[in-house]
């Protein structure tokens, strides 16, 4: 009878441990799966988010291969498009590019970035926070200037290899081309032109050209958004 005790005594023990044990894997699954999705979202949150072509016209290309629409856009995508043609790409439903004819950009969400190689492009951005990192900022690259957009509704055109148009529609950017900087802020298009000479950078003001009110105001209008135009002479 006592033998038969301490063996009762002994399976209830080994049980306990093996309960025990099962349990101590269940908490480190938890806290590991935990961990790897925090990690994610970190990293989600890093590089932007997915975007999608909500419009196109004639030839567009992501990665040397035919867009249609719906087709998504990432980081780290080389989108172009040819001679008639455009396309519009919306991220996060309150960001959205309109890229012209004979355009090429990089999405390059990791850097904070865009490069915007050939061609022209306008945008408005109303949840710029939710693409980039909170109190960082966008920068859009051209061969001869760069623009950092915290929130704005804006237009580029690489005029040539030398020459770039950019435009504050409404909002504000911070323009740098070598050692200048210009913060423009503005309720009505203020445009400069920033022309390369040897190894220096000069920049000019432009006037309002390439688009208009109306287009900027239609580009709005595809995420649900009004710019808020104070107008004035230009």
């Amino acid at each position: 009878m006592f033998l038969k005790t301490i063996l009762i005594a002994c399976n209830i023990i080994t049980c306990y441990n093996i309960c025990m044990k099962k349990l101590y894997i269940l908490i480190l699954f938890i806290v590991i799966s935990s961990i790897i999705f925090a990690g994610g979202t970190k990293e989600i949150r890093t590089i932007g988010f997915k975007g999608a072509v909500d419009y196109l016209e004639g030839d567009v290309f992501i990665n040397g291969n035919s867009a249609v629409v719906g087709s998504s856009v990432e980081d780290g995508d080389v989108i172009s498009t040819e001679k008639d043609s455009s396309c519009e790409i919306i991220f996060n439903q309150g960001n959205i590019f309109h890229l012209e004819e004979e355009t090429l950009i990089e999405i390059k969400w990791a850097e904070n970035r865009i490069n915007i190689n050939k061609g022209a492009m306008g945008s408005v951005f109303s949840k710029l926070k939710k693409l980039i990192p909170q109190g960082e900022v966008l920068t859009l690259s051209t061969p001869s200037a760069a623009a950092g957009v915290r929130g704005t509704a804006f237009y580029i055109r690489v005029e040539d290899e030398k020459n770039t148009y950019i435009c504050t529609c409404n909002g504000s950017l911070k323009l740098s081309a070598g050692d200048e900087i210009i913060q423009t802020e503005t309720q009505y298009h203020k445009a400069y032109r920033f022309t390369q000479v040897g190894e220096d950078i000069r920049v000019s003001s432009a006037g309002l050209l390439y688009h208009k009110d109306e287009d900027m105001d239609k580009l709005a209008s595809r995420i649900d958004q009004a710019i808020p135009w104070v107008k004035s002479s230009y």
